[in-house]
């Protein structure tokens, strides 16, 4: 049998732990290198026979691999026993080396974190993990300008050289691994805290980039030709608005056509730009500086603007010829949006006050109510009808349906703003007054309509407020307002008040239910007015 010279298990063990980096809670990852720099440490002696004991060889490294391995598990805490690794030595040597201790989980021989409770280490990581990254520096240069040692001589006193730092964690000195694993913070990072805190104190990290200007940031130059390209363009192609929206911005908006789109905008500024010195920029650049310069341009949408009126004074506008005929132009519209916009304030004044008074009651109202049983004097309803609807309904139609002609349903809401609450009327078309479905849109079905709500649904209230639109055929007409004064003549209402908004800008809670309402349809299956009916009740 060859003899061999063996290493103890500690020294091995310092050799693998020089190649390899415990982080986070002591784990180890040992590389390939280091099992092969384990197994030089089996020397050959120089009497050793070449070509004999192969098999004791092999049987030798294997022993100290899994000598190994032993302590590395022990380093990641797999096991429990505290048992000191064995001494290798070769098959049938009388000697026995002394035990090796386990290395600790922050790599020192002090057990750092065997000072600490686990659950105590665990939430305060978990408090550090949540800050944010300029939060976590803020206390970690804290707690380093805390631990830097002040004396000018070190323990063996001797001029210090290098300023030094002691790492306490709750009072208690650690070791540089296990600080680093307490606040989760890399050996990088850590070392660019220390040097921070050497140069400038504990003090805020500011990135070495803040405050430069990038590279291919756009010039002056530049943002000035997109803003002057924007303006002629929409000197040229846009239709101003007259007044500023409610409740956005003080600047009036101004609208380009519903055919332009950022693209064609931008290749127009592409031909713009050839002749120009000026580089130009790219869609995404053009757009932003659009966004932060020039808000108030807009692309006009289909829904932007549904009023005839305010369309055909546009019109004028755009057409006028001479300064007289525009400033003419200007003030029609400009009256014409104003009055909107009084209209406007009135019937959001008047939800406000419905929700006051209801806010503010002190009973519990529960409807059907008794006219006049309640004084409530503020309740304010917006009723309309919607766009009618059709059976069958598929959210999924592919061809042509079996019937030439389909089931048409009206919709008629009425909305308790107050509340909110809206109950919608299904009528159909073998319902209406007409035949085949006609005259389901008149004055007979508000009233009848109005009469059965007040009966069923109402809060017995005794004064309130309607605001419906300026449709002559449904609501504003002799046949509804005999109906409201004859509630009034019999005391079923003491005070009933009725507004009619303007044409055009008439956009009120009721055609928001019936939006909700539509979107619910489109992505429903219905075959009969009672399916529909369960899609409706649902939609909210």
């Amino acid at each position: 049998m060859s003899r061999r010279q063996y290493f103890t298990t500690d020294k091995a063990l310092d050799a693998i732990l020089k190649e390899t980096d415990a982080d986070f809670f002591g784990s180890l990852s040992v590389s390939t290198a280091s099992a092969s720099a384990a197994q030089d440490f089996l020397l050959p002696d120089d009497n050793d026979d070449e070509g004999s004991g192969s098999d004791e060889e092999h049987l030798l490294g294997q022993e100290l691999d899994v000598e190994v391995a032993a302590a590395q598990f022990g380093d990641l805490g797999l096991d429990d026993a505290d048992a000191d690794a064995e001494t290798l030595s070769p098959p049938g040597s009388p000697s026995a080396a002394a035990a090796a201790p386990t290395a600790s989980a922050c790599g020192c021989s002090s057990n750092c974190l065997e000072k600490f409770r686990k659950a105590e280490i665990e939430q305060f990581q978990l408090q550090i993990s949540d800050m944010e990254r300029s939060e976590a520096d803020l206390v970690l240069t804290g707690v380093l300008d805390a631990c830097r040692f002040n004396q000018d001589f070190t323990t063996h006193n001797k001029k210090r050289k290098y300023e030094a730092f002691g790492y306490t964690f709750q009072g208690k000195k650690v070791c540089v691994g296990a600080f680093r694993q307490l606040y989760c913070v890399g050996t990088k990072r850590l070392r660019n805290l220390i040097s921070h805190v050497k140069e400038n104190g504990p003090v805020p990290r500011v990135h070495g980039n803040a405050g430069r200007k990038p590279h291919n940031a756009m010039s002056y130059e530049q943002v000035l030709h997109i803003v002057q390209f924007l303006k002629v363009f929409t000197e040229r192609f846009g239709i101003p608005h007259p007044a500023p929206l409610h409740g956005r911005s003080a600047h009036p908006p101004t609208y380009l056509p519903t055919h332009t789109t950022y693209l064609s905008i931008h290749k127009d500024y592409l031909e713009a730009s050839s002749g120009s010195t000026i580089k130009p920029v790219a869609l995404t650049a053009f757009k932003e500086v659009w966004a932060k310069c020039l808000p108030h341009i807009r692309i006009m949408t289909p829904r932007t603007d549904v009023c005839d009126t305010c369309e055909q004074m546009r019109r004028q506008w755009t057409g006028a010829v001479g300064e007289e005929a525009k400033l003419s132009a200007c003030h029609n519209m400009t009256g014409h949006v104003h009055g909107a916009q009084r209209e406007r304030d009135v019937y959001r004044n008047a939800t406000i006050a419905a929700k006051q008074e209801i806010d503010a009651y002190a009973t519990v109202i529960s409807p059907p109510c008794q006219p006049c049983q309640h004084e409530l004097y503020a309740v304010h309803y917006t009723f309309d009808f919607a766009q009618s609807v059709f059976l069958p309904q598929n959210s999924r139609q592919v061809g042509p349906i079996y019937f030439k002609t389909p089931r048409k349903v009206h919709v008629f809401g009425i909305n308790n703003e107050a509340v909110p609450r809206q109950v919608n009327y299904l009528i159909d078309e073998a319902q209406t007054i007409g035949q085949d479905g006609k005259k389901g849109h008149g004055a007979n079905t508000v009233v009848s309509l109005f009469n059965h709500y007040f009966s069923t649904f109402g809060y017995g209230e005794s004064g309130c407020m309607l605001t419906a639109d300026n449709c002559s055929g449904q609501n504003k007409n002799k046949t509804t307002m005999a109906y409201f004064a004859w509630r009034c003549i019999h005391g079923l209402h003491k005070k009933i008040q009725i507004n009619f908004m303007v044409a055009g800008h008439t956009r009120c809670l009721v055609d928001a239910c019936f939006g909700v309402l539509k979107k619910k349809y489109r992505r429903s299956n219905c075959d009969t007015i009672g399916q529909l009916a369960h899609k409706i009740g649902r939609a909210s």
